[in-house]
C-alpha cells in the first residue's frame, strides 16, 4: 500500500510541475475564466504500457510553422491610425492570458481610432466597435472578421483621399524561421480560409464598380534581401471590386525604399482555380509559394529591381492580411486557419 501511495504521489506531483513549468502552454485566463483542472489519464501510466504498443511518430525535424498563434488565442497588440505620428508601436493591447500577443492589428489612415474604445470580451468572443470599423473574434473557433465601412472615412473633400484607410492584421516571424534561407526550403505552403461577406458601394462612388476606386482583401509575405538591401511585397490578391476575378500584378511601391519596393500579386488564376469570386463564399486556400517567390524576384530583376537578389539572399519575415479600400466601400471580411508550412530540404 505505502509504494502505491508513492506512485500515486510521484505522478500528482509530475503532472503539476509541468502545468507550471511549460511557459508555451495556452494563456492563462483564469482571472476571467474558470479553469478546468487537467486529470492524469491512468491508461498513460507507464506500469500500463503495453511493450509491444506502437508510439507515436515525433514531428519531422524539417518541417516548420512560420506563423504563430493560428487561432488568436493570445489577443492582438493594437496600433495607431498613423504610422508618421503614431509610430509602428502598440498604443494598447487586448490580452486573453499571460502570454504576449504576437499579431498586431493595423488601422493605417482610418478616421476614427479603436484605442479610444473598450473591447467587450467574453470566454465565446471578443468585439471592438467604433465608428466605421467592427472587429470580432470567435474565440471558440479562432475566426476572426474584419469589417470596416469606408463610406463613413471619406467625403466630398480630395483631403480625404490622399490616404486610404487600411484595416488588417500583422506579425513578423521569429528568429527560428528567419534563420533559413528561403533557398533552404524544399517547400513553403501558404493556407487560409476566408469569406467576404460584404462589399457595398457608397453613395459618394458615383461610377460603375469596374471604374470607381476599389475594396481590396489581399494577404502579404514580406520577402528581405538583407545582403543587397533590398525588399519584395509577395501577395495574394484574393478580393478586388473592379474585378470579377483577380489577375497577376506587379508594380513598383512608391512608399518605400531609395527607389522604392516592388509589388509581386497573385491572382485568381492560380489561388482560385481561374473562377469568378463569390460573395459569401468559404474559400480555403493553399498554395506552395516558393516557386512563385522565384518568379516574382525573377519578374523585379526584369523591371530594374533587386538586381543583385537570388534566392538564398531572402528570408520571408512576416505576414500581413486584411483590407485596403482607396475607395468608399463598406466591407467584410471573416478568417481563420492561417499557416504557412515550411518543409527543409
Amino acid at each position: 500500500m505505502k509504494k502505491l501511495i508513492v506512485v500515486l504521489l510521484a505522478l500528482v506531483l509530475s503532472c503539476c510541475a509541468f502545468a507550471c513549468g511549460n511557459s508555451q502552454q495556452a494563456p492563462d485566463n483564469s482571472d476571467k475564466e474558470h479553469q478546468t483542472p487537467v486529470t492524469p489519464d491512468d491508461k498513460n501510466d507507464d506500469d500500463n504500457k503495453n511493450p509491444d504498443e506502437e508510439k507515436p511518430e515525433p514531428p519531422a525535424t524539417n518541417e516548420l510553422q512560420a506563423i504563430a498563434d493560428a487561432d488568436f488565442s493570445y489577443g492582438f497588440k493594437l496600433l495607431g491610425t498613423n504610422s508618421a505620428t503614431d509610430g509602428t508601436g502598440a498604443k494598447s493591447t487586448v490580452k486573453f492570458g499571460r502570454q504576449t500577443p504576437v499579431w498586431s492589428m493595423a488601422q493605417w489612415y482610418t478616421r476614427y481610432d479603436f484605442n479610444l474604445v473598450k473591447p467587450v470580451i467574453t470566454k465565446q468572443k471578443m468585439t471592438i466597435d467604433d465608428q466605421s470599423k467592427h472587429i470580432e473574434l470567435d474565440r471558440t473557433n479562432g475566426k476572426l472578421t474584419l469589417a470596416l465601412d469606408a463610406t463613413k472615412e471619406y467625403d466630398e473633400s480630395a483631403s480625404s483621399r490622399v490616404f486610404w484607410p487600411h484595416l488588417l492584421i500583422e506579425q513578423s516571424f521569429s528568429e527560428e524561421v528567419k534563420s533559413h534561407k528561403l533557398s533552404e526550403f524544399e517547400s513553403l505552403t501558404a493556407s487560409v480560409d476566408f469569406s467576404i461577406t460584404k462589399a457595398n458601394k457608397g453613395a459618394i462612388e458615383t461610377k460603375p464598380a469596374s471604374e470607381t476606386l476599389p475594396a481590396q482583401f489581399l494577404q502579404f509575405y514580406y520577402i528581405n534581401d538583407f545582403k543587397n538591401d533590398a525588399f519584395l511585397w509577395f501577395g495574394l490578391a484574393f478580393f478586388d471590386t473592379r474585378y470579377e476575378k483577380t489577375s497577376l500584378a506587379y508594380s513598383q511601391d512608391f512608399a518605400g525604399g531609395n527607389a522604392g519596393n516592388f509589388i509581386y500579386s497573385l491572382g485568381a488564376e492560380t489561388l482560385m482555380n481561374n473562377e469568378n469570386f463569390v460573395l459569401g463564399k468559404e474559400y480555403e486556400i493553399e498554395l506552395d509559394i516558393l516557386p512563385y517567390i522565384s518568379q516574382a524576384l525573377a519578374k523585379a530583376k526584369e523591371n530594374g529591381f533587386m538586381p543583385k537578389t537570388q534566392l538564398s539572399d531572402c528570408i520571408v519575415s512576416g505576414v500581413n492580411i486584411g483590407w485596403e479600400l482607396p475607395g468608399a466601400w463598406d466591407v467584410s471580411a471573416t478568417l481563420g486557419n492561417i499557416s504557412l508550412q515550411g518543409i527543409l530540404k
